[in-house]
């Protein structure tokens, strides 16, 4: 079939027709997949290695790469790529062509580009599935171009001055295997604009040490706060590195082990009381009655508190603990918040639970990291936000076998190693004398 004049239109819809001339074209109905035969305007060629534009034509090969989609069919292009001979490198060399990636003939490259945005929103399966292409191949274009938007990714200029670090679960990996301090990855969290920033892989003071190197010595100098856990790989790295930044310690996690105390307590209950009732309401299943403040809880449970308060009096007093503990981190300053911890300790002595003196003893050694909670209200809950996003990606994905790939996916997904931050460079059809 030869197009004539009035298909050439075609060229210009597809922003090529600076290089090519159409020599055919082809549809075929069944695969719906058109096909353009294209032709070069001229045999000249840039080189790959220096950018010299050579008219010297050592040899020629055909690529037929896939290009982005038209009209619900897939679009393939057939046209000469060139091996130039330089004069500057003295050797023969594949030309540096605007539309394919060096070494690279499968796929144009806005085909790659358009992949790679597809996998900011979609776990790679799904990209394969609706491009009719491999999750390999996917993967193999998403993780090249990833890598290439971070050696240009260029962060903003206001990061800092408070900033939060926690690990998120990687893979399992069994006793005994080298591997098994990978299981982490720690992510450091700018809290002015919420994404992940730097990450490294394992839990370890060396791995909080690569993080908060990629701040510059000027952010590591002016930072103010890092709201962490108890984990003391991440403090003692953080007051190597930030000397002047104190490390806050966060109301979740602290929340959380005090919720652990909480429900040692009530399994201790369980195993100390014969009275059938009050096991039934003590058991595992109503353990969140414990752990819930009550304006969070239903009706029905609210009657189920109240039984079990009319059956142990200690549940009472543990209560009590917990809603003065709780007032501690409701204060609005310093001075009301150590005012309210003196009641509190106070309390704590007179109750005398096992499971709370244990808590408040192993509490002592956090106290001053408690009281910068007050001077600057920073927490991880950003932090823990984003790794519930960073789970429902792994989740979608099935799994990352490959720990740097897992990085680049977190820097994507909640990060700035995206099409919005880190755009992958432009390469327009221009003529090849240009």
């Amino acid at each position: 079939m030869n197009p004539g004049k009035g298909y050439q239109f075609v060229l210009q819809l597809a922003n090529l027709s600076d290089d090519f001339e159409l020599k055919d074209w082809k549809k075929f109905e069944k695969e719906k997949t058109i096909v353009l035969y294209l032709k070069r305007r001229e045999r000249k060629g840039r080189c790959s290695k220096c950018g010299t534009l050579c008219d010297k034509i050592h040899s020629t090969d055909e690529v037929k790469p896939r290009d982005l989609p038209a009209f619900g069919c897939t679009v393939r292009l057939v046209f000469d790529r060139f091996t130039v001979k330089c004069p500057k490198c003295d050797k023969a060399v594949v030309e540096d062509f605007w539309l394919l990636r060096n070494g690279k003939h499968a796929f144009t490259w806005r085909y790659e580009c358009q992949i790679s945005r597809m996998t900011e929103e979609m776990p790679n399966i799904s990209v394969a599935r609706l491009e009719g292409l491999n999750d390999k191949t996917v993967f193999n274009i998403d993780f090249e171009l990833l890598q290439l938007r971070q050696e240009r990714q260029q962060l903003p200029g206001t990061l800092g001055p408070h900033y939060s670090m926690d690990e998120v679960y990687y893979r399992f990996f069994p006793k005994g295997d080298p591997r098994k301090e990978t299981s982490f990855v720690c992510n450091l969290v700018d809290l002015t604009h919420k994404k992940v920033i730097f990450n490294a892989p394992g839990r370890s003071q060396a791995s909080a040490t690569v993080c908060l190197m990629g701040l510059s010595p000027e952010q590591r100098a002016t930072a103010q706060s890092f709201a962490t856990d108890l984990h003391e790989a991440f403090h003692n790295a953080i007051k190597a590195m930030c000397p002047q930044a104190v490390v806050v310690l966060d109301r979740f996690h602290v929340m959380k082990l005090f919720n652990e105390a909480m429900n040692d307590f009530r399994k201790a209950q369980v195993h100390m009381t014969t009275d059938e009732d009050e096991k039934r309401l003590l058991r595992g299943s109503n353990k969140w009655i414990l752990l819930t403040r009550p304006e969070n809880l239903t009706h029905k449970d609210l009657s189920l508190l109240d039984e079990i308060k009319a059956l142990n009096e200690r549940v009472v007093e543990a209560l009590l603990l917990r809603e003065h503990f709780i007032s501690v981190f409701d204060s609005l300053n310093e001075e009301t918040a150590k005012l309210r911890w003196a009641t509190l300790l106070r309390l704590v002595e007179e109750a005398d639970i096992k499971e709370f003196n244990k808590f408040f003893s192993n509490f002592k050694a956090w106290l001053p990291m408690l009281w910068d909670y007050f001077k600057h209200k920073t927490s991880s809950a950003v932090i823990e936000a984003l790794n519930h996003k960073i789970k429902a990606t792994k989740i979608a994905a099935y799994g990352y076998l490959n720990l740097r790939y897992f990085q680049l996916k977190i820097l994507q997904r909640v990060g700035f190693l995206n099409s919005k931050y880190a755009p992958l460079p432009t390469r327009r059809p221009v003529c090849a004398n240009a």
